[in-house]
């Protein structure tokens, strides 16, 4: 089941993950990958009619964080511009969310997480769904620790 912005939390629910990803085919092979493997999925979505792209999802993305009541987040680590090596928007982002923690998505080798501690981990693109499933359920075991 994926939640958009505006619908309201639901009460007793799978783990919801917060999904930010600029690239509108990443994103949905995330949630089929997410939903198979039975979270609740929220996702943050791109306006591509507007000029500030970043900055709309951002928004859509504090707001869903907060009244889905997410869990966790898997957020890209270039949000403004795949093609920037400086972009690490994402970072910034995921230290504004009010979630327990999440994944950080980057195709390119970055000390960038490193600043965001233990309660977020990096999963290269290029590693494959199973090592970010493997990553989410590490975070998970770490939240159920927490209850």
């Amino acid at each position: 089941m994926t939640a958009r912005f505006g619908e309201p939390a639901q009460k007793h629910r799978p783990h919801c993950v917060l999904v930010v990803e600029n690239d509108p085919q990443q994103c949905a092979d995330h949630v089929a990958n997410l939903e198979g493997w039975g979270y609740q999925v929220c996702v943050a979505e791109v306006d591509l009619g507007v000029e500030d792209r970043y900055a709309v999802l951002c928004q859509n993305a504090l707001g869903l964080a907060a009244a889905q009541q997410c869990d966790l987040a898997m957020v890209d680590l270039r949000l403004q511009s795949d093609i920037n090596p400086a972009d690490e928007t994402g970072v910034a982002l995921a230290q504004t969310l009010p979630v327990a923690g999440g994944v950080i998505l980057s195709a390119y080798a970055t000390p960038a997480c490193d600043r965001l501690g233990e309660r977020w981990v990096c999963v290269g693109k290029q590693d494959g769904p199973e090592k970010l499933h493997a990553a989410l359920a590490g975070l998970v075991a770490r939240l159920l620790q927490s209850d």
